[in-house]
């Protein structure tokens, strides 16, 4: 049982996160957090994925504000090992997920903020978001590389399960 009285919120700022097994940081915190001006250089998995199991053990609640910003992801996801869906996952364990009645993360619109951070990647999948109110995408470069052939089954940019309030900016730099 989480105790909201006693939740840090998260700065995570100025790291360089790399060759990671698993992922690159794991957040869970119903309280802000601000990710910005890291680096996450050939991280196995996802790089930020934000899970949270509602199925067996109920470790912790519902992640509610975000900004990812600024941040250079190179070459990560070169693996399909555990909620790997894309360079960043929000990825709640929801055993049935058509029976929600209100998305688990965020808190409307533009609660999850990813801006102005560049994406240097060999394969296609940056964002994969489940049950989550209020994503905001701006300003982001994506710079294809050719370090590795791509592998990964999810070929779409975006990938959105049990979302709602998404917003995603044609504005993006593709080198």
């Amino acid at each position: 049982m989480e105790n909201l009285t006693r939740t840090p919120r998260v700065l995570f700022a100025r790291n360089l996160v790399r060759n990671n097994r698993a992922r690159g940081i794991l957040i869970n915190t119903p309280r802000p957090v601000l990710i910005e001006e890291n680096t996450f250089d050939h991280v196995s998995g996802s790089a930020i994925l934000f899970s949270t199991d509602n199925n067996m053990w109920y470790e912790s609640g519902q992640t509610r504000e975000v900004t990812i910003r600024r941040n250079l992801f190179e070459d990560v996801l070169t693996s399909l090992y555990q909620f790997t869906s894309a360079v960043i996952s929000i990825h709640p364990i929801i055993p049935d997920l058509g029976a929600q009645r209100q998305p688990f993360y965020g808190q409307g619109a533009g609660s999850i903020r990813i801006l102005e951070n560049t994406f240097r990647t060999f394969d296609t999948p940056l964002l994969h978001a489940i049950s989550t109110d209020g994503i905001l995408w701006r300003d982001n470069r994506i710079e294809p590389t050719r370090s590795y052939p791509k592998f990964h089954p999810n070929q779409k940019r975006f990938l959105f399960e049990g979302c709602r309030n998404i917003d995603i900016a044609p504005s993006d730099t593709i080198q």
